[in-house]
């Protein structure tokens, strides 16, 4: 009776709509897989996860008995493909190219550092804290409910219309 076994190799393509990477194995002298699925938390359709890995990422994968199909179960660190900075037990990284996110447990600090844009779609965003931005504010429509401290200068480019409708 034959049994699936493990193998290791790096990818060699990826299928993004699919889920699934094709694997060069080391131990069959770079024989590449059919393509695999890669193994991921949630595949719901109330919850899902996705994440593909790039070329070259090395893998272990579980192949079945006699065939070059199976599942690719993971990655490993490397001493070329370190842990991110930083990391330990109690703090999570997302590291990619322009970008990373920290979610620290004990502190409950959650960081984003991005290159370009975060973009948040929702009927209505509730902050339930003090806010403080760094750098220039730029709305289409503002409304305070109660009062407005401003600590410097105020520019009006348009018309100030009060209360009673009196135009300033």
């Amino acid at each position: 009776m034959k049994i699936a076994y493990i193998a290791t190799g790096y990818i060699n393509s990826v299928n993004e709509k699919k889920g699934s990477a094709r694997v060069t194995l080391h131990e069959a002298d770079g024989r590449k897989t059919r393509e695999m699925h890669i193994l991921t938390t949630a595949t719901s359709e109330k919850e899902k996860e996705y994440f593909i890995y790039d070329k070259e990422t090395p893998v272990v994968c579980l192949l079945l008995p006699g065939t070059d199909k199976g599942f690719i179960l993971g990655s490993w660190y490397t001493d070329n493909n370190k842990v991110p900075e930083g990391a330990d037990k109690d703090k999570k990284i997302w590291k990619y190219p322009g970008g990373k996110i920290e979610l620290d447990k004990i502190t409950g600090e959650l960081k984003i550092e991005m290159i370009k844009t975060i973009k948040i779609t929702s009927p209505k965003i509730i902050i339930a804290s003090d806010v403080f931005i760094e750098g220039d504010i730029s709305a289409t429509n503002i409304e305070t409910i109660e009062n407005l401290k401003v600590g410097g200068n105020t520019d009006t480019l348009g018309t100030t219309t009060t209360e009673s409708g009196r135009k300033l």
